[in-house]
C-alpha cells in the first residue's frame, strides 16, 4: 500500500474512531508520528464473498449465503501468514447477505464475522474489515447501495456499517479498523461521494462510541 488513497484514509479515520481513548502506548506513538499501524498485509478474499444469491426478481440469498467450496483460512493458515512476517489481513465482506437476511440469520452472520476477526487476532494479525459491495450481483450492488445518499438501499448499508463498527469497538484497540467502502463508485469530482462518506463516517463513529 502506498500513498493516502480515499480507501486508506477511510480506514485510518475509522481505526481511530473504533478504538477507545486509552490505546496502547506504541499505537499512540505511531499515530502521533503519522505512521500507518498496518504495514504488511494480505487480502483474505473470498472468506466473506462468493455468494449464492437467487436470480432476479428475487433479492435474497440461499442459506448459508456463501459458497461452501470457497477458501476459508483455518487457524493454522492464519498462524502461517503471521509467521511469514505479515502483520494484518484485509477482510472483504460482501454486505448483500447481511442486508437481505432476516434478524435471526443476520445475527448468525454477524457472529461468523466476529469469529473471523477474533481468529485473526488470535493469530497475532491485525484486521481491516472492508465492506465490499459486489458489482456483479443484480440487486445488492454499489449502485443500489452507495451511489448516493438517496440510493434505495443506502439506509440499510449505513446501518450495517454502524453495526460492524459497534462490533469492532471492543476488539483489540489499535489492531482493528473498518473500511466502510471498497472503492467509491462515483467519480473523484462527484458531489455525491462527500455526502456518502460523511454519512457513513458519522454512523460508524456514533456506533463506536455507544
Amino acid at each position: 500500500m502506498t500513498g493516502w488513497s480515499r480507501r486508506r484514509l477511510l480506514g485510518a479515520v475509522l481505526a481511530v474512531a473504533t478504538a477507545p481513548l486509552a490505546v496502547p502506548p506504541l499505537v499512540s506513538k505511531a499515530r502521533a508520528a503519522g505512521e500507518w499501524p498496518f504495514r504488511r498485509g494480505v487480502n483474505a478474499w473470498p472468506w466473506f464473498a462468493l455468494t449464492r444469491e437467487f436470480p432476479a426478481p428475487r433479492t435474497d440469498y440461499d442459506w448459508p449465503p456463501f459458497q461452501s467450496q470457497r477458501p476459508v483460512p483455518t487457524p493454522a493458515d492464519l498462524a502461517r501468514l503471521r509467521a511469514t512476517g505479515l502483520d494484518f489481513i484485509r477482510l472483504p465482506v460482501d454486505p448483500g447477505p447481511f442486508l437481505a437476511a432476516d434478524a435471526d440469520r443476520r445475527a448468525d452472520l454477524m457472529a461468523m464475522l466476529s469469529a473471523a476477526v477474533e481468529a485473526a487476532l488470535a493469530a497475532d494479525l491485525g484486521v481491516i474489515v472492508n465492506v465490499q459491495a459486489n458489482g456483479a450481483t443484480h440487486y445488492w450492488n454499489p449502485e443500489r447501495m452507495v451511489s448516493s445518499t438517496g440510493a434505495p438501499e443506502f439506509p440499510r448499508y449505513r446501518a450495517f456499517v454502524a453495526d460492524v463498527a459497534g462490533m469492532l469497538k471492543d476488539m483489540a484497540p489499535g489492531r482493528v479498523a473498518l473500511e466502510p467502502v471498497n472503492e467509491p463508485p462515483q467519480d473523484c469530482s462527484s458531489e455525491a461521494w462527500p455526502k456518502v462518506q460523511a454519512a457513513l463516517l458519522t454512523a460508524a463513529r456514533g456506533s463506536a462510541k455507544d
